[in-house]
């Protein structure tokens, strides 16, 4: 089941930088991208507690395969309301696969202007606040979107 779940992610495209020219702002995803905690697809919740735990300043943590490259992206805040509602037991040794987010990912060459436009192409609900950036394939960092820089709720 792990196996089916983390190739569906991998399924998902990378938005890359288009070569059409396309004028707007400067500044590429790689200058923004900040560093966050990983883990990999057999980590446990437990696992993945005491990581975050360990990262109390950081908003998400994102979830690599062998090879580095994004899978999944674990919320703090949404991560520790879903694990308070269940069983504690069986949520501590629950795969961190049953619980990851489906990401937006772009590649570190991307513009502001490219990311905005795919975020509106993007349906309002599987728009959210953390946009994983790559470079060569493998993560880099991760954008916290701002109402100023890219509204998501429009």
């Amino acid at each position: 089941m792990m196996k089916s779940l983390v190739s569906k992610f991998l399924q998902r495209s990378v938005v890359h930088p288009s070569s059409n020219g396309a004028r707007g702002l400067q500044m590429s995803a790689g200058d923004l991208a900040r560093p966050v905690p990983r883990l990999t697809t057999k980590w446990t919740c437990k696992q993945t507690t005491q990581l975050l735990n360990s990262y109390t300043t950081s908003p998400c943590a994102v979830v690599c395969d062998t090879k580095d490259r994004p899978v999944g992206l674990i919320v703090r805040d949404r991560y520790f309301l879903q694990i308070t509602t269940g069983d504690w037991h069986t949520m501590n040794t629950m795969p961190i696969t049953k619980l990851m987010n489906e990401p937006l990912i772009i590649d570190a060459a991307c513009t502001l202007t490219q990311l905005k436009e795919q975020l509106m192409r993007m349906p309002m609900r599987l728009k959210q606040r953390y946009v994983i950036v790559t470079k060569d394939g493998q993560l880099s960092g991760v954008i916290v979107l701002d109402d100023r820089l890219c509204p998501v709720n429009d």
